[in-house]
């Protein structure tokens, strides 16, 4: 499948919104923060020889018991000892699939689409946090993907943030994808005026318009708005968004075709 630029690649111009005393890293240490990692490999079922990368017939085959894991670590830059939590939100993901991650602890796996951002309160766990040492990894982070026979990628976005000033954080966005031998849908679109202040014109050029979705996000991974596209342009009123820095996606049912960058100014 060829590769699709996702929302994180280009949130590098906002980072100055917020201080930043947290790096996701990866196994070796390197900075991966405010990036999209794709992960194709597998945790479960044991001993059953599956190939690698995961493909759609893998999928198909192990409906059940299918575990779609990525491991990366969480490093605290700053000079003193942190609390850390962390947050996921759902940026796509395939019908019926479930998800879960590890941070405090494993919490149990739940249905994707059944919370856009969790934990949150009342649930308890939005309380579990990690004390992190000054300039230490933490390599106790796993973030799940269950596809459930739904051979559709997932895209989660993981916040990691200071339980005491959840303004020092940073995200990383985690795609789990399939190699399939699908035709694709391609798609170019373009926005105007760019910066907007209170209507935005999406010009969408298509081979098809069957079962394509436009869904725009704030910096912290937020829906702003979701539409069924059926036509070559779409209208959106961004009277009520903040100036700031935007996204928008073009998906199918395979998932995101297209990611685009737009500004809104006063």
């Amino acid at each position: 499948m060829k590769k699709k630029l996702l929302f994180g690649l280009m949130l590098v111009s906002s980072t100055g919104l917020f201080a930043q005393s947290l790096q996701f890293v990866d196994l070796n240490g390197n900075d991966i923060s405010q990036t999209t990692q794709t992960q194709y490999y597998v945790n479960a079922p044991v001993n059953e020889g599956l190939s690698y990368p995961v493909t759609c017939n893998d999928v198909g085959t192990y409906t059940n018991d299918l575990d779609v894991k990525y491991h990366f670590g969480i490093k605290n830059i700053s000079g003193s000892t942190m609390d850390v939590k962390v947050k996921r939100y759902e940026l796509n993901y395939g019908a019926g699939s479930y998800n879960y991650f590890c941070w405090y602890l494993c919490y149990s796996a739940i249905p994707s689409g059944l919370a856009y951002e969790w934990p949150t309160p009342p649930n308890p766990a939005a309380n579990d946090y990690r004390t992190v040492d000054p300039n230490v990894i933490d390599t106790n982070f796993y973030a799940y993907y269950q596809p459930k026979g739904s051979c559709v990628q997932g895209l989660f976005r993981y916040v990691a943030f200071d339980a005491n000033n959840p303004n020092d954080s940073t995200w990383i966005d985690v795609e789990f994808d399939f190699p399939v031998g699908i035709e694709e849908n391609n798609v170019e679109a373009s926005a105007y005026p760019n910066p907007a202040s209170s209507v935005l014109n999406i010009n969408i050029d298509a081979d098809s318009y069957n079962g394509l979705q436009l869904t725009m996000i704030n910096v912290l991974g937020e829906k702003i708005a979701e539409q069924t596209i059926t036509s070559n342009t779409i209208q959106l009123n961004v009277d009520a968004c903040t100036p700031g820095i935007y996204f928008y996606s073009i998906s199918d049912k395979n998932g995101i075709l297209t990611t685009k960058k737009i500004r809104i100014e006063r």
